[in-house]
């Protein structure tokens, strides 16, 4: 468990704000008492964690709500109010059940980020009331939402979330779903951080499924990871303007179909406030590659084991955008690129402060050198790695 602690006269002041004494208990010695304790004394903590807690169980939780909620210090007016404070928890593993979990949401009505809350479990918590169709489900502040490959009845994927509308970060395993269950998911009110995971025998398409949810939530999406799915690079380019982060890995099928016309009229800035790109074990079409490495804000990028990336790649994104604000680029076992391309990249990124470069054989330690060296010929503050199967090298200059 580590809290962040406020020092106080009277009884302890726990918080997250920043500027105050970070104060961490030893794991293994937590108990269930540990947390009516907490719940007792700590009036304004806002995020707990107690992770790794195997002795953790529902009488701790219990322990932590009912003190945080009738606890009273003698005074009218004096209680403690965690019950309204406590914005996080992670908890993940202990021995808390779906009741302990249905307590604390309960209890701490401002709740909005729980590590081990997934739909699965709100499904199995209101499983009656949905059977009876009760009129009187509570609605959750939780902000992020898990959603695994285990669900247990589609049905209740779309009862779940409309439980949670303040929702904005989903973690989604699409695997076992369809098309009209994975669009329940424009029910959300917003959606600015979407992480998709399928498998080969996932149902969800991208242009049925996966393009609803982007032309519902798109323009205000700043985030995407997707891995193990059919992936249109366009649509994402199209539909999502406004993406910070996009995470791309073991995507095999990356679509070059051609979209609707509609999608056309949207008035889309391609991608210009891409800030970091990750790309691993893609293989992604030559002009999809030039369009996301042409993202004129990229700061940071990785790419790793992508066949298909090269010095042409790279040529012919240098024609196109100066990527003047790229910093960080790191670059392992692509094979197929060479310092040629590297240096072109070097050449136009002026920002340019950390090269790492793991296991690409067409890249040598004499590249680091020559690069090192006109670095600082050039007064340039940049740092150079470069490692590959046999030895590694290192340059940096200030």
């Amino acid at each position: 468990m580590a809290v962040i602690c406020e020092k106080s006269t009277s009884r302890p002041n726990l918080s997250t704000t920043n500027n105050n004494q970070t104060s961490q208990s030893p794991f293994d010695q937590l108990r269930d008492s540990s947390l009516e304790v907490i719940g007792t004394y700590c009036t304004n903590l806002r995020e707990l964690e107690f992770m790794d807690c195997n002795n953790i169980t529902d009488i701790g939780v219990k322990g932590l709500c009912v003190s945080s909620t009738t606890h009273n210090l003698g005074r009218e007016g004096d209680k403690l109010g965690l019950h309204k404070s406590l914005l996080k928890l992670g908890s993940c593993p202990t021995k808390i059940t779906n009741a302990g979990i249905q307590l604390v949401l309960e209890t701490f009505r401002s709740l909005k980020v729980w590590d081990i809350v997934t739909v699965q479990k709100l499904a199995e918590i209101h499983k009656e009331d949905f059977l009876n169709r009760s009129p009187e489900i509570p609605k959750y502040s939780l902000m992020k939402l898990s959603i695994g490959s285990n669900i247990c009845d589609p049905k209740n994927f779309g009862l779940v979330l409309s439980l949670c509308p303040f929702v904005i970060d989903v973690d989604i395993n699409i695997t076992g779903l369809t098309d009209s269950d994975f669009i329940s998911l424009t029910s959300l009110e917003k959606l600015c951080k979407l992480k998709l995971r399928g498998s080969d025998s996932c149902n969800v398409t991208f242009g049925g499924g996966v393009t609803t949810i982007l032309k519902a939530f798109g323009k205000i999406l700043k985030s995407l990871d997707i891995s193990y799915c059919d992936v249109n690079i366009q649509a994402i380019a199209l539909l999502c303007p406004n993406l910070h982060e996009l995470d791309l890995f073991h995507n095999e099928n990356y679509s070059t179909a051609k979209l609707d016309e509609e999608l056309f009229k949207f008035d889309s800035q391609i991608l210009k406030q891409l800030e970091k790109l990750t790309l691993n074990e893609v293989e992604l079409p030559h002009e999809h590659f030039v369009l996301l490495l042409s993202a004129p804000s990229l700061v940071d990028l990785k790419i790793k084991e992508c066949w298909t990336f090269n010095d042409d790649v790279l040529q012919e994104v240098a024609r196109v955008q100066k990527l003047q604000r790229l910093e960080s680029l790191e670059v392992e076992n692509c094979y197929e690129v060479t310092d040629k391309g590297i240096d072109v990249l070097i050449m136009n990124a002026q920002n340019l402060k950390k090269v790492d470069i793991y296991f690409c054989d067409q890249v040598t330690n004499s590249n680091v050198l020559h690069w090192h060296e006109r670095a600082e010929k050039n007064n340039w503050n940049i740092s150079i790695y470069e490692e590959s199967h046999y030895c590694s090298a290192e340059s940096s200059s200030d």
